[in-house]
């Protein structure tokens, strides 16, 4: 069996990593890494780059910038031709597994792969809910497709996905760590399960240096989000938000850590750290679920909204998340969302209050 793994993102590699770990460990597993920053995010962690380049689990690892994307037009050919030259190294392929059955290039790999078909793999909330495209982006969708194929000769079979993530009618099957947080049809749901994910985790993790900061002492984890640079919510309301999770921290004598995320502004962490100097900033780009399973010392991790949240139970034993969209006047607070939360065992205070006892009370027992 002659397994490919497309993905572009920490959490995607992560899922990837334990699926061809756990479930097809007999099979030939072959890693393709595509990413806008070129191959940079691959080597940013001991994590990231044990789970790019363990040969015992990949036979072959190629990793490729985004392509038949902000370049010129006339350039399109040349790359779909190079494109599919590089792809006759991965041999006959027999399953195809994508982080991401939204974005038409990694469609088009499919096919140039050869399959029809495809499985996805967890990408976090995106995976479990998300909105379907309107008429018209389908549109422009279906000509965008239309067009690749035709320069590149492609004329398989596959049935293209126009609308959201998780919407495609080619997919197999749904690899995920909690599918029963699922608020879409799936063809077949298959769940990650936890003794896997730890036998996988406790491997991973045994080669990580330590981060003294969390290495002792209880820890209050904050994930950051993109909600600031996406204009979501001011940074004058984020920072008051950081200022009252600093101040609760402070008073529990709680250790302050602050997980950027991979695409938060570099300028704006910057600020928070001499805004906040009792807050340590994790580096690197290690999925927050691996910082989950490495170090007991994490006991809560909070944030506005976020995947990190959603799957704490699967990768440690010890942490409490807790969801703050109630607290703060942020649009994600959804019903759908509320209900994906609730039933992944997430905590969601209606004021600080309530967020004070629920980890006072906690940090009172340890």
């Amino acid at each position: 069996m002659n397994n490919v793994f497309l993905v572009g993102t920490p959490l995607q590699l992560l899922a990837a990593y334990i699926m061809a770990s756990e479930l097809f460990g007999q099979a030939t597993n072959q890693l393709l890494l595509i990413h806008p920053q070129k191959d940079q995010i691959w080597r940013s962690s001991d994590s990231l780059r044990t789970m790019t380049e363990d040969q015992a689990v990949w036979r072959q690892v190629i990793s490729r910038d985004k392509w038949l994307s902000g370049d010129y037009i006339w350039r399109y050919p040349r790359a779909m031709k190079l494109l599919q030259q590089r792809v006759l190294s991965f041999g006959k392929v027999d399953n195809v597994y994508l982080g991401s059955d939204k974005i038409i290039q990694n469609q088009l790999f499919v096919e140039l792969l050869g399959c029809n078909s495809y499985a996805r793999i967890d990408d976090g909330i995106w995976s479990y809910h998300n909105r379907d495209r309107r008429k018209l982006s389908k549109l422009w969708q279906l000509a965008r497709i239309s067009f690749f194929r035709s320069i590149g000769g492609i004329s398989g079979n596959l049935q293209y996905n126009l609308g959201g993530l998780g919407h495609g009618l080619a997919a197999t099957a749904d690899y995920l760590f909690k599918p029963q947080l699922l608020e879409r049809p799936s063809p077949n749901a298959v769940c990650l399960e936890r003794s896997m994910v730890q036998r996988v985790m406790a491997r991973l993790v045994a080669g990580m240096k330590p981060l003294p900061a969390m290495s002792a002492g209880n820890c209050l984890l904050f994930l950051g989000s993109t909600f600031v640079e996406r204009k979501v919510i001011t940074g004058q309301e984020e920072q008051a938000m950081l200022g009252d999770i600093s101040r609760l921290a402070h008073d529990y004598g709680l250790r302050l850590i602050y997980k950027p995320h991979p695409g938060e502004s570099s300028a704006k962490i910057a600020d928070y750290s001499g805004r906040f100097p009792a807050m340590t900033i994790v580096p690197g780009k290690d999925p927050i679920e691996v910082l989950y399973a490495k170090y007991s010392s994490l006991r809560w991790a909070v944030s506005i909204s976020s995947s990190g949240l959603l799957f704490a139970d699967v990768f440690s034993e010890t942490i409490t998340p807790i969801a703050l969209f109630k607290l703060y006047a942020v649009s994600t607070n959804d019903r759908i969302l509320a209900r994906m939360m609730d039933k992944a065992g997430v905590s969601i205070p209606d004021s600080i209050g309530e967020l004070r006892r629920m980890i006072g009370g906690q940090a009172a027992c340890t």
